[in-house]
């Protein structure tokens, strides 16, 4: 299916399951504008209340559900096997111009070589391989662990101790861990996770921001209800009179039920308006704020938010100042001030800080919200 549908300045393609509308994780999170994975956690973390067949399907890549396209052109939603095998050996190697490592798998020491050019590049030394069972799992766990380190894609700035270290681990919990890859025709199997409105209402239930208010309502009228409004439309083509008068009185009826629904849930909606208060107080706040600040809406301290954003691969330190990594410095959460300060004997030095700003103290918000960590405001009004 090709259509498309704007929701809050996104164009969303429109999917169909058993005659419902019904939405990815990643449709939720693009157009509420959470980040990657938030309504995947909401719903693994609140599972047992979602009833499959009604609030979610989980769907069989064969059975390729969406227009006819491949599962994986719907990236981070799948649950699969390859038709081949991963394993091989996960690699190091060091620059020596500027000592920065490089980690990465490959399926043999000649292949990972040629992919280097170590025989013919002087400035890459240091190499090391290690065994492993299943790279690509590995590799993606490595990554993961090496983040804090991280100063561009597969390239880090630790001890390599510390590289050393994770690599063995996680191959030592990939082994233990490892099931022999599955064969299927096609070269893949595996599940994908589409919610239908009363999973989307479910799921977006915590969301209480005010782009949340208007996202859900732009959903429910737009897209989850305009195939049933349609349905009611397309009855009166049934050409037996006396079949076609039956349908159009069950048709009103639910038209009927409709309406009343959308009416409650426009109204729970904004009875529920007042509990979006820290949002309003940060959207009426122009300032910038120090990291202090913000943590003080938790009740936690500066070092608690320091370590809390470190941890998740948000920022790093530079002597005594916290700097975001370059893949949220280019987004303006921050605002960095150089001030001057006196010494005892007069002598004046420079000191640079950290500010962020409002749209900045908006991301922590919503990345401590992903971890059901709220401000003290929204603890108080639920």
């Amino acid at each position: 299916m090709d259509e498309l549908i704007k929701i809050n300045n996104t164009s969303l393609e429109v999917k169909e399951y058993n005659g419902k509308r019904v939405l990815t994780f990643k449709d939720v999170d693009m157009v509420h504008n959470r980040p990657d994975g938030t309504a995947r956690k909401r719903f693994n973390n609140n599972k047992k209340h979602f009833v499959e067949g009604e609030d979610y399907f989980k769907i069989p890549y064969n059975e390729n559900p969406i227009g006819g396209r491949s599962i994986f052109d719907i990236p981070n939603e799948t649950e699969c096997y390859r038709g081949r095998d991963y394993s091989g050996f996960i690699y190091i190697a060091q620059d020596a111009s500027n000592g920065y490592w490089k980690v990465g798998r490959t399926s043999s020491q000649k292949t990972a070589e040629k992919r280097l050019n170590l025989s013919r590049t002087s400035n890459l030394e240091n190499y090391q391989y290690f065994d492993c069972i299943d790279t690509l799992r590995a590799d993606k766990e490595i990554q993961n662990r090496l983040n804090p380190y991280k100063v561009k894609n597969s390239w880090y700035d630790c001890d390599v101790n510390i590289i050393v270290e994770e690599i063995k681990t996680v191959i030592s919990e990939v082994t233990a861990t490892h099931e022999p890859h599955k064969k299927h025709k096609g070269g893949f199997h595996g599940n994908i996770t589409f919610v239908t409105e009363s999973g989307y209402l479910m799921l977006v239930k915590s969301f209480t921001d005010e782009l949340a208010w208007n996202v859900q309502r732009q959903l429910v009228k737009s897209y989850f209800r305009v195939k049933q409004i349609q349905k009611v439309i397309d009855s009166y083509t049934i050409d037996d009179p006396i079949k076609r008068a039956e349908r159009w009185i069950e048709e009103q009826k639910e038209r009927l039920q409709l309406i009343t629904t959308v009416a409650v849930q426009e109204q729970q909606i904004i009875e529920m308006k007042p509990k979006a208060s820290y949002y309003d107080i940060v959207l009426n706040c122009p300032d910038l704020m120090s990291t202090s600040s913000i943590a003080k809406d938790y009740g936690k301290s500066a070092r608690w938010l320091n370590a809390y954003l470190h941890d998740k691969g948000v920022q790093y330190r530079q002597g005594n100042i916290w700097l975001l990594y370059q893949k949220y410095a280019q987004y303006g959460y921050t605002n960095t001030k150089t001030h001057t300060v006196s010494d005892a004997d007069g002598t004046q030095h420079a000191k640079v800080h950290t500010y962020w700003t409002q749209k900045g103290r908006l991301f922590i918000y919503d990345l401590l919200k992903s971890d059901d960590i709220h401000p003290i405001v929204e603890q108080n009004a639920a």
